[in-house]
């Protein structure tokens, strides 16, 4: 499919946010299995508070509607106190009134994920920012896509957050006159943003109020094997059951497919009954399992650095367990989607870890029924 059959819009009318509303619907609850509050199952469509006040753009082709995203403008209407606590807003509210948007509803249908599209629908999402003058625009979104949104020039900035719909949350920000940014870490968005007139305050700011951490690693600047040495210096004598039997350059090669986050205590990371999207590797801290039975929550045990959790991300099932930290945990996050990558890339390595994969499985199973049988001759 060529550029020629795609058609950015901005919707204007009822029939057209409907579309988008189904199209949401389509993706998020048909194919990902989201259960999310309020939506409307018996239309097929997927909208919030949020909705009415914002701006939906969207891409159709002559089969329709196939990628959307929503973004709030701070002009038009307050924020809630929920997304002030949620995004940190209150540091940046000093700035003018139309200085801020909140993007979200990022979609786009399965089909179309190796195109060009997502390129087109958020550059012209960036170009229409810039228009009306914002200079921050704040998201959120899951572990697995922090990777992809941090290449485009999206920073982490404060702690993440868990919404009650879809579980885990990495809150982000991007700069938008950071020309110096964008440029750095060859974002797509440098090639709009270097042909506008910018102003450093925003930046500068930015800069001064907030120290990203260098560790958050951008993958198209750093090599594989500086990945590795960082995360075997983090682990020192703790070893990696899911990379046993890998060679150095194996290791160099999955691990460079991870992202590193931080989750503060007491924080849920996985959720039960949510399609798995990510395994997660343990750098440092410790993490609680939960499973639920008969309206009960029931405690398999902890979980410590170099051990592995989110399993059901590679097997594409749903989670069967809930995951807490429980003290401040580091995490390497590798995403179903670079497992899959990595499939086509490397299946020899591949192989491999769906081995080690097994063999974990086995033997947490098989401790989760040694748990039962002597719980159940206890009650006896």
């Amino acid at each position: 499919m060529g550029n020629y059959n795609i058609r950015f819009k901005i919707a204007n009318n009822t029939a057209e946010r409907k579309a988008i509303y189904a199209f949401r619907y389509k993706i998020y609850v048909q194919e990902m299995g989201k259960t999310i509050a309020d939506v409307d199952h018996d239309n097929q469509l997927l909208k919030d508070h949020r909705d009415d006040d914002s701006v939906q753009f969207y891409l159709e082709d002559d089969e329709g509607v196939f990628a959307c995203l929503r973004t709030f403008f701070s002009g038009d209407k307050p924020f809630t106190a929920e997304e002030i606590e949620d995004y940190g807003l209150e540091k940046f509210l000093d700035f003018k009134k139309d200085a801020i948007c909140l993007s979200g509803k990022l979609m786009i249908d399965a089909k179309k994920r190796n195109s060009s599209a997502l390129g087109i629908l958020l550059g012209s999402a960036y170009k229409y920012g810039r228009e009306r003058g914002v200079q921050f625009d704040f998201c959120n979104c899951a572990p697995s896509l922090v990777q992809l949104y941090e290449m485009l020039g999206y920073r982490r900035y404060k702690d993440n957050i868990t919404d009650d719909d879809v579980g885990y949350r990495v809150p982000l920000v991007s700069v938008l006159e950071d020309v110096q940014h964008y440029q750095f870490i060859k974002s797509p968005f440098y090639r709009y943003a270097k042909d506008l007139p910018n102003d450093t305050t925003s930046a500068d700011w930015f800069a001064k109020n907030f120290k990203v951490k260098i560790r958050h690693i951008f993958r198209n600047l750093v090599d594989e094997e500086v990945i590795w040495k960082y995360f075997s210096n983090t682990l020192g004598d703790y070893g990696i059951p899911l990379l046993e039997g890998f060679t150095e350059k194996e290791k160099e090669a999955l691990m460079a497919q991870g992202t590193l986050i931080g989750v503060k205590k007491g924080k849920s990371i996985t959720n039960r009954g949510n399609w798995g999207e990510s395994l997660y590797i343990i750098l440092a801290g410790k993490v609680e399992v939960f499973i639920h039975k008969n309206d009960k929550e029931f405690s398999l045990g902890y979980l410590g650095r170099g051990q592995v959790f989110g399993l059901s991300a590679f097997v594409n099932a749903l989670e069967l367990a809930n995951t807490v930290a429980i003290k401040n945990t580091e995490l390497l996050e590798i995403s179903k989607f670079s497992y899959q990558r990595l499939s086509k890339k490397n299946p020899t390595l591949t192989h491999k870890l769906n081995l080690n994969l097994l063999k974990i499985l086995s033997k947490r199973f098989s401790h989760v029924t040694d748990r039962w049988v002597n719980s159940l001759k206890q009650k006896k």
